[in-house]
């Protein structure tokens, strides 16, 4: 049950994060092409640009700028044109957003908190199997929905800036590669990340499974 509503909250999130990444990207001057709010067959809610869909799926989405894909006209702002700092806002702007929810569910001190401990977390599901167990017990045990999604938020948060294909952090470590470069990264890192996220997901799965 209680890993059921956690999913449940993580599909609200994830439109609070891609949300978050359109309203800075026209903010700072690019232009939105899309917004697609998770996976598979979509519903289209606007057809002027920016595009709205919402698929049926509730996990993930994208935010379509403008010069990011090959077939985008030479014309109009160009999302790849516009300063490093700028870019690197819109790619934090999603993950601030999340914190920015969990600052109200937890307050603003155990938000951070909770983001802090994420990594070490993440990592004793490979190092520490037995407090992993323990943290899954002690998330399974809470019963305050507002906590549950401050929790999911300020992880989700963290979990999106890993250098992993596509998740906001390789976009932001791509600012800091030569573009000729991060082309010849594609192929291989997509395997990588692949390879990571099953051993992640395998590895929660198993603490879940004894918890």
């Amino acid at each position: 049950m209680w890993l059921l509503r956690a999913l449940a909250l993580a599909a609200p999130l994830t439109a609070v994060h891609l949300v978050g990444m359109a309203v800075v990207a026209a903010a700072v001057g690019a232009q939105v092409n899309e917004v697609r709010l998770f996976f598979g067959p979509a519903l289209t809610l606007r057809r002027e640009r920016p595009r709205i869909g919402i698929g049926v799926f509730p996990f993930g989405g994208y935010v379509r700028l403008h010069g990011l894909a090959p077939e985008d006209a030479p014309d109009g702002p160009r999302f790849d044109s516009l300063p490093r700092w700028r870019r690197a806002l819109v790619f934090l702007a999603g993950n601030v957003a999340l914190l920015v929810v969990a600052a109200f569910a937890l307050g603003p001190v155990e938000a951070l908190a909770s983001a802090a401990r994420a990594l070490p977390q993440l990592a004793s599901l490979f190092l520490d199997h037995a407090g992993a167990v323990r943290a899954v017990r002690a998330f399974a045990a809470i019963d305050s929905p507002a906590r549950v999604l401050g929790l999911v938020a300020a992880k989700m948060a963290v979990f999106n800036l890993l250098p992993l294909a596509g998740l906001n952090g390789e976009a932001l470590a791509r600012l800091a590669i030569p573009r000729g470069r991060a082309a010849t990264l594609d192929r291989a890192w997509g395997v990588v990340s692949s390879v990571v996220v099953l051993a992640i997901a395998g590895a929660l799965l198993a603490a879940m499974l004894r918890a």
